[in-house]
């Protein structure tokens, strides 16, 4: 009867580890639940680029006559195109966003190996003698902030960021060897402790998606923090419709809003 037991026991385990294994990507990347619809993008034209690989990133560019360059990663079920709809299109900026392999038009399977490798592609086509800011929301936090440690950035923008997905992932699952695991780590925490740039975080007090403590330790390892915005009355997935965009891009400041 033990014996039967313990077997039952092991099964279930294993079946778990399976399903951990094989399913992380539909949690990773999210794209059941991202939304691509059409909608209205003042002075946008359509972004293509093609990468070493053969994958074609399609997006969308606000060209402008500027010295500055924002270039955005969205979260895991973002289109990531989505973020002009929040930027002022009359700011001084030049404005890039592409949508990850396998969202949207984009081809292929995301991964982080290809995900890191397609930003700094997207920064070596556009960001040509540009003062460059990035910003990252949610799992493109993580993207941005790999960026910023190889390539130079003016100002990275971290909305609602994370230490790792790894640390994220042994908070929920702490029954189960989430190193031998997962495949797509993301440890933002190691790639933040070489970014030069200025760094702004914006976290959701509360956050059920990426909880408080995940950001707090990233926050540890920032070397020049200039802003720490920590936003109630919004959630995880709302927080962009609460940023302010115009006063964050054009002069950010060193303090603290609880």
């Amino acid at each position: 009867m033990i014996s039967k037991s313990i077997l039952l026991i092991a099964t279930l385990y294993g079946s778990a580890l399976a399903y951990l294994y094989f399913a992380q990507e539909s949690f990773i990347f999210n794209l059941k639940d991202a939304n691509f619809k059409p909608f209205t993008c003042k002075g946008c034209v359509r972004a293509v680029l093609h990468t070493k690989d053969g994958a074609e990133l399609i997006g969308k560019r606000r060209p402008k006559n500027s010295s500055k360059l924002l270039i955005y990663f969205g979260g895991n079920a973002d289109d990531a195109t989505k973020i002009f709809t929040y930027l002022d299109p009359d700011l001084d900026i030049e404005v890039v966003a592409y949508n990850y392999r396998g969202y949207g038009e984009s081809s292929h399977k995301p991964s982080q190996e290809a995900l890191f490798k397609d930003a700094l592609a997207i920064y070596d086509f556009h960001a040509k003698d540009k003062d460059v800011t990035v910003i990252g929301r949610s799992l493109g936090t993580g993207v941005g902030a790999y960026l910023a440690s190889k390539r130079k950035v003016s100002h990275l923008i971290l909305i609602t960021p994370y230490d790792s997905i790894r640390a994220i992932a042994k908070a929920k699952y702490p029954f189960f060897p989430i190193d031998w695991l997962i495949k797509h780590p993301f440890e933002s925490v190691q790639c933040i402790a070489n970014v030069q740039s200025k760094v702004s975080v914006i976290e959701v007090i509360g956050d059920k998606v990426v909880p408080n403590f995940h950001t707090a330790n990233l926050l540890k390892a920032i070397n020049n923090l200039s802003l720490h915005v920590k936003l109630q009355d919004t959630t995880h997935g709302d927080v962009l419709e609460k940023i302010d965009f115009n006063s964050l891009l054009n002069s950010p400041s060193p303090e603290n809003i609880d």
